[in-house]
Parts: C-alpha cells; structure tokens; sequence
C-alpha cells in the first residue's frame, strides 16, 4: 500500500459521519451502563462541536482546493474530520485522567499509552487531511481548535450545572 492509500484509508476511518455516529454510540453504550452523566458529556460533545463546523462551513462556502487528490465535495473551511478527531482525541484523554489514577505503575502507563494515541489519532487525521490536499492547514487547525474547545467547555459545563453530582 502507497503513502496516498494510506492516508485516503486513515481518512475513511475518520470520517465525520463515522466519527460522529461513533461517538453516539459510545454515549448510548454509557447511558446502558448507567454513566449517564459521562453519556451526555460525549453526545453533546460531539454535537456542539459538529453543529459549530457545519455552520460555519455554510456561512464562509470556502470552496476547496482545485489540486487535490481525491474528490471531496462541500465546503473546506473548518475541516469536519479535523473537529471529530479532536472531541474523541479530548474526550479520550479526560475520561482516561478522570477514570485511570496513577495508583499503580500500570495505570500511569496505560494513562501515557491512551493520551499518546489520542494526540496520535488527531494529528495523523489532520495531516491526512492536508496530504490529500482537500484542506488547508487553517482547515485542521480550526477545526481541530473546535473540537477541542467545545468539548472542554461542554465538560466545564455539565460540572458546574452539576452534572457530576
């Protein structure tokens, strides 16, 4: 497999309808198991931060570049892929800060190992993401800034309206 299969691959994963379905999921799988106050944090997570990108997608119709190499179709200003990969990327991390205490030496490294790969599973779909030529660095790092920012606000949120009681 080339470089380009790679990182068209990587982008399949990471699609923003994947990713969003992906994060429904796992907020129903919470609500099931009776974390309903972490469900709701990953719904509307995940929804706030998709819900901000479409809009401003629609409000700026940046088109996309004319070199790129797959087809993609909408507008690319903030890149979608960009915003989900960072609310699973900040969710992944606050769920594994908040759930895994350094008690022992194997929670700390399973701590490492999960923050690594979220950080990993962000960067490597922004620069998909850039490699294809369907965005922009402006694109991923909007998007990406997005992501972030809802999520932690969303979490801040359910804390002070005490979600978390």
């Amino acid at each position: 497999m080339n470089l380009t299969n790679f990182f068209i691959n990587i982008s399949n994963i990471g699609d923003t309808k994947i990713m969003f379905f992906l994060t429904l999921a796992i907020s129903v799988f919470l609500y099931l198991i009776n974390k309903k106050i972490d469900s709701l944090v990953v719904a509307f997570s995940a929804a706030t931060a998709i819900s901000i990108t479409f809009i401003l997608k629609h409000l700026f119709k940046i088109p996309r570049p004319e070199n790129m190499l797959v087809l993609e179709d909408g507008y690319r200003f903030p890149s979608g892929h960009a915003t989900m990969a960072a609310v699973v990327a900040t969710l992944t991390i606050y769920f594994t800060l908040k759930y895994l205490h350094n008690n022992t030496a194997i929670n700390k490294a399973h701590k490492y190992i999960l923050i690594t790969l979220a950080v990993s599973w962000l960067l490597v779909i922004a620069y998909a993401r850039l490699y294809l030529g369907v965005h922009y660095l402006v694109d991923v790092m909007t998007g990406a800034f997005i992501g972030i920012v809802s999520t932690i606000i969303i979490i801040k949120l359910a804390k002070h309206l005490r979600w978390f009681r």
